[in-house]
């Protein structure tokens, strides 16, 4: 039987490179180019396909294959997720995964954490928690307040009565927090008693309370205790 050559070569891009051959024996393609990631021959009815491809060349031998698709070379260092540094080349990008701990622009995780990132970092919408949130610096956070923003606003009735039926305390965290040490606060059922808005519960059945969100009612209870030193001074 005559062996039939068909040389699919010297396309350029190589994205040219997409062939479907029918009824060859034998395909030969040369393809010497940097863009080798979207070089693909189909076959129809072939016996095997030999390509030689990239620089330096590689050679391929597919047998009765229906496709043959080209690879991209390149290197890279061990543990690091890989990224395209070109059209057709493969390098190392800022990702480290050492299978259990991701790190962004390093090599040494923070302890146990499943991802580290060595340097500043920018979210760029809504970041949400359900565990706690460690800072060693400071914190700058501000929240939207805007009244044009509200509607159906209305001053805290009795504020400093409900102020004074909070207890401001210190304790020790017991054994079923995932917090040690002593600490100061108020007691979350205290504070649900006269200000609902401000406490959770949470899935574990354990209430938490939105400190920030108490400023509101010192700031009227101090106006309600002021309006009364006033009265008073008034009638002397």
């Amino acid at each position: 039987m005559a062996v039939q050559l068909t040389k699919v070569s010297s396309l350029s891009p190589l994205s040219d490179l997409n062939h479907t051959l029918a009824n060859t024996d034998v395909v030969y393609a040369a393809v010497n180019s940097s863009a080798l990631s979207s070089a693909k021959v189909t076959m129809s009815q072939v016996g095997d396909f030999i390509g030689t491809y990239g620089s330096p060349f590689h050679t391929a031998v597919v047998t009765n294959s229906a496709t043959w698709t080209a690879s991209i070379d390149g290197s890279g260092t061990t543990n690091y997720i890989p990224k395209f540094t070109g059209s057709s080349a493969i390098g190392n990008s800022i990702l480290y995964d050492d299978g259990d701990q991701i790190i962004v622009n390093g090599t040494i995780p923070h302890g146990t954490a499943k991802l580290t990132v060595s340097g500043s970092a920018m979210v760029n919408g809504a970041f949400h928690s359900h565990g706690a949130i460690t800072s060693d610096g400071d914190i700058t956070a501000f929240s939207s307040s805007d009244e044009r923003l509200k509607d159906e606003i209305e001053v805290i009735p009795d504020a400093l009565n409900k102020v004074n039926a909070i207890d401001g305390v210190t304790f020790i965290w017991n054994d079923k927090s995932d917090k040690e040490g002593n600490d100061v606060g108020v007691l979350a059922q205290q504070v649900e008693e006269v200000l609902p808005e401000v406490v959770v519960t949470r899935d574990n059945g354990y209430k938490a309370v939105n400190y920030e969100k108490v400023i509101p009612l010192l700031v009227q209870a101090i106006k309600e205790l002021t309006e009364k030193v006033n009265r008073l001074e008034e009638g002397k």
